[in-house]
């Protein structure tokens, strides 16, 4: 029935019991009644469009042979069984178990704070509500829906997720995201709970003698006693203040004391008593403290002072920030990093997840933590803590897994050589792997890229008749209302030419929503109009990249032939992503073709390849990610055999792209971007290198290949494989000594894009990573000046990028390491990154290079100037490699010493023997705990694999009168 209303006499359809009598006689009339009182008044019978679309989408009813109504077995599961798995049907084509996990990740929250995430969550699906009208007003049915089932709960304008809905998300899958950091998070929580007494114990400091001398300090402040600089300092200098490094103690009370003026009002502004948010505090304060106090880009350091003195308002509301707890938290339970740059917005975030944790608690019927103070206090204890129950993380989840899983592929690589490699991808995102023939260069790189691996959960077709071709619903479909029959099929057809009257043109169509005709024209190709009934059901049941399949039904004239249209049998699958692709380097490219494809100008369509196939795959997972608030999985590009051609032919954009964030264009035809083409692939006119793809090139060196420039090698971490451990080869495990350089600190699966995704500004190493270097590694930071000062003499030095490079390998490496290893891991890192990125830039003759690589190699035996003068000489021939470490020789025996028998009295195989097991000694003592103290009695040398690497290109210089980092 239609009824039509006009404004002066609007048809009203609210009140069922007056329009059914008034508007309604017989069969529509008896129907009509049915469903209103058939649902207790509860379904108006003039909105059932919707239920009845769903209802048939979900397949709850069907005909019988008579052409009446019946249930279906899953629509009678769906009447007889609550929360079974026709109701979990209809509640994921409803957006039901999306809005359940997006409470459940946000909540406790109003529902305007839900309408973001609703919004993305819509738009992932390509849901046709686009209005902001629209799309509160499904939030509100949807919102109203879980409640009345118990799903969520509303106190207040609050609404969060009940344990109800928990089980109910949980059974019916859900988001594997979202069970994830559910089941990490009991299990965090759980920790807590079983060591209350020990966390909220050792933390009571903080309320007692530090807030305490903080509150003083302030009260001092605000009431401008003369005595308040000396109050502040003893505060910032408090015997229990272990939260700000010892170095800003000192820089904010020299601060304090210079410019007393600023430094009143800079705390005034943090310490106000007003009601401004704490975000607003710390920024007010830290607008005001000079870089000359901290560098703008030491957020870190900014924040933790600021925080520190917080307490003084209240420390259970505002307790302290320190960068390392929280990050590792962020990441064990998989908790969006903060998106602000500026410290005030850090702390905001800090906050809400403290708050987060505490009503997290409060849900389990915890009474702790319940404030910030006590959350905080379970951030600082349990971020060591290891968790290796079902739900929660443990350290063989991570490094150790890794190197196992190597080692049962039979790949033998030492802990050092694993960990070496994954903080040159995190830091750099390009690793260039170089070394001898046959030590596993490709394999790590495939088995790393294996390892990272995901199972993603997908739709796929399953089964189409025969005879039918498959074809991909692409934008033209929806944007133009065309379907472009596939040649093969439209030769099957019998079709009037173009001569034909339009309305002559038409074609009998079959598909699921039922019978109809098309018009169709031919320009080239067969096209057919899409509109009506059909048009509707083409655009509210397909969407981009669903697969149909095509089918002609022969008639029995010529004329009567019919078109089938139908949707392939489908089933989710757990399907391993496809997140890597091994590029064999051809020695022919002189341009980027061989890697990005290229517009073909006879066929105007675009020959992809598939390193262009995996960067769309990439870009895709990004979009994935920032719209869930989620990091993207990492994908890995391997060139195999990089420097069979020209790097910097074929490779440059991408050099350039890495570095200045700019895309790289690919073409200019806008109909192959927006899929509008008649054929081939869709394809952007230009394309940012996606920040989850990762580089890894592998290079050989003999006649047939290119040397690296500078600037590919400036540009990467360059990683040499010449290690051939063949007794481990013979045993089936590795031999090597172990290194302190590993990184079974991470919980959890290791994070191959450590910097967030990739609408963060900060992935590449800046002048924060170069910050907290000084910080943390304070030796090593005055060992690196004085290495650029050897070099800068002789104009060899390197830039700020190489810098902060080598600040952020080794920030990583003490940050992913066991606390009690955190300082032998950064030793490693830092010789090893002094290795990789400070000397591949060398390569000459003798005349050019041999006075400096002497200096460089007593820079490596040595360490620092502090050295005594007696300790400053090294000779060169006193030295030798074993296992890739530098080591003393071994000062020949004297011939009484020696062992009995000729060999030794001429210095034979025995004595052979003995110097090469006193150097594998020396080799393995070669890990300073101080690693610029040199102590030639101990034959430790400060940078041991530095000073190997510096030896062997010596001797190259020394016999071939030219040399280079690659060998």
């Amino acid at each position: 029935m239609e009824r039509t209303g006009t404004p002066d006499d609007p048809a009203d359809w609210s009140d069922p019991d007056t329009w059914i009598p008034e508007w309604l006689s017989g069969e529509d009339r008896k129907l009509a009644y049915a469903i209103w009182e058939g649902s207790n008044k509860n379904v108006n019978p003039r909105h059932t469009a919707g239920s009845w679309e769903l209802l048939r989408k979900c397949q709850l009813l069907a005909e019988d042979p008579d052409g009446k109504l019946q249930l279906t077995d899953r629509g009678r599961d769906f009447v007889d069984q609550a929360f079974g798995s026709a109701e979990a049907l209809v509640d994921e084509q409803e957006g039901l178990i999306g809005l359940l996990s997006i409470v459940g990740d946000t909540g406790p929250a109003r529902s305007g704070v839900l309408v973001e995430p609703w919004a993305k969550f819509l738009l992932e699906r390509n849901s046709p509500f686009r209005s902001s009208t629209t799309i509160k007003d499904t939030l509100r049915r949807r919102l109203s829906n879980l409640l009345d089932r118990d799903l969520l709960k509303k106190e207040g304008l609050d609404y969060s997720i009940t344990e109800t809905g928990l089980d109910y998300l949980k059974r019916v899958g859900g988001p594997p995201e979202a069970q994830m950091r559910r089941a990490t998070l009991d299990t965090y929580l759980a920790a807590a709970q079983e060591k209350r007494d020990e966390i909220y114990s050792a933390e009571l400091y903080k309320e007692e003698d530090l807030a305490k001398a903080l509150k003083n300090a302030r009260a001092a402040v605000l009431d401008d006693d003369d005595d308040w600089p000396q109050l502040v300092t003893q505060a910032i200098k408090h015997r229990d203040n272990n939260i700000i490094f010892y170095v800003n103690k000192t820089k904010l009370a020299n601060w304090i004391a210079d410019d007393p003026a600023k430094a009143r009002e800079a705390l005034s502004a943090l310490w106000s008593k007003d009601d401004r948010p704490a975000g607003d505090r710390v920024r007010s304060f830290d607008a005001i403290v000079p870089a000359t106090v901290w560098p703008r880009s030491a957020v870190g350091t900014r924040l933790t002072t600021a925080s520190y003195l917080m307490m003084a308002v209240d420390p259970q509301r505002y307790p302290p920030y320190q960068r390392t707890p929280f990050t590792k938290t962020y990441r064990r339970l998989q908790y969006p990093m903060p998106s602000a740059k500026d410290a005030g917005g850090v702390y905001d975030h800090a906050l809400g997840f403290l708050d987060r944790l505490i009503e997290e608690a409060r849900q389990r019927g915890m009474d702790r933590p319940s404030t910030r103070l006590d959350a905080q206090s379970v951030v600082w204890h349990l971020r060591e803590e290891p968790m290796d129950n079902d739900g929660g993380p443990s350290p063989a989840d991570g490094f150790t897994k890794l190197a196992r899983s190597l080692e049962d592929d039979g790949l033998l690589f030492s802990q050092e050589l694993v960990a070496n490699y994954i903080l040159a991808l995190q830091t750099k995102r390009f690793a260039i792997l170089t070394g001898i023939s046959g030590t596993g260069k490709t394999r790590i790189a495939t088995a790393v890229a294996e390892h990272f691996r995901p199972t993603v959960a997908r739709r796929v077709p399953t089964k189409i008749p025969a005879d039918a071709v498959e074809l991909e619903v692409r934008l033209s479909h929806h944007k133009h209302s065309l379907l472009t029959v596939p040649q093969l099929m439209a030769t099957r057809l019998s079709l009037l030419g173009t001569d034909a009257p339009r309305a002559d043109r038409r074609i009998r169509i079959r598909y699921p929503g039922g019978e109809t005709a098309l018009t169709y024209y031919h320009k080239g190709s067969t096209e057919l109009y899409l509109s009506g009934e059909f048009k509707k059901w083409y655009h509210s049941n397909l969407e981009l990249g669903d697969q149909i399949w095509l089918r002609v039904r022969e008639g029995e004239t010529p004329d009567s032939d019919e078109f089938e249209i139908g949707l392939p049998e489908t089933e989710i699958k757990e399907q391993p992503l496809h997140n890597h692709v091994v590029v064999p380097v051809r020695p022919d490219w002189v341009d980027n073709r061989g890697l990005l494809g290229y517009l073909n100008p006879l066929t105007n369509e675009y020959s992809t390849t598939p390193f262009l196939s995996l960067l769309l795959r990439a870009r895709k997972e990004e979009e994935r990610a920032a719209t869930a608030g989620e990091k993207p999985h990492p994908f890995f590009v391997i060139l195999d055999e990089m420097n069979l051609a020209r790097v910097e032919h074929y490779f440059s954009d991408f050099l350039s792209a890495l570095e200045s964030g700019e895309p790289i264009p690919l073409h200019e035809d806008e109909r192959i971007e927006s899929g509008e083409a008649e054929s081939g692939p869709q394809v952007p006119r230009q394309l940012m290198v996606p920040s989850n793809v990762l580089f890894t090139g592998t290079v050989n060196v003999d006649e047939t290949t290119y040397m690296f420039s500078p600037k590919v090698l400036d540009r990467a971490f360059t990683i040499e494989f010449d290690q051939v451990d063949l007794k481990g080869f013979t045993e089936g495990t590795s031999s090597e000594d172990t290194s302190g350089l590993n990184l079974d600190g991470v919980q959890g699966s290791l994070d191959l894009l450590p910097s967030g995704r990739s609408d963060d500004d900060d992935w590449k190493p800046s002048r924060e990573d170069w910050v907290t270097f000084s910080e943390a590694s304070d030796k090593h930071h005055k060992a690196l000046l004085q290495l650029h000062a050897i070099l800068e003499a002789q104009h060899r030095h390197f830039g700020y990028r190489v810098a902060n490079e080598i600040a952020r390998f080794v920030n990583l490496a003490r940050e992913q390491a066991p606390e009690a290893d955190s300082d032998a891991a950064a030793n490693a890192a830092f010789d090893l990154a002094l290795m990789q990125k400070v000397l591949p830039k060398f390569h000459g003759t003798q005349q050019e290079l041999e006075s400096l690589l002497e200096e460089i190699f007593r820079f490596a035996v040595h360490g620092g100037d502090h050295v005594p003068k007696k300790y400053r000489t090294a000779e060169v021939n006193d030295w030798r490699v074993v296992k890739g470490r530098l080591v003393i020789r071994s000062k020949p025996q004297a011939p009484s010493q020696s062992p009995s028998g000729d060999a030794g009295a001429e210095g034979g195989e025995a004595d052979s023997a003995n110097a090469e097991a006193a150097d594998a000694d020396n080799a393995t003592a070669a890990e300073p705990d101080n690693p610029e103290a040199t102590d030639t009695a101990t034959q430790s040398p400060a940078y041991p694999r530095t000073g190997a690497k510096v030896l062997r290109m010596l001797h190259r210089l020394r016999d071939r009168g030219f040399t280079s980092f690659i060998e």
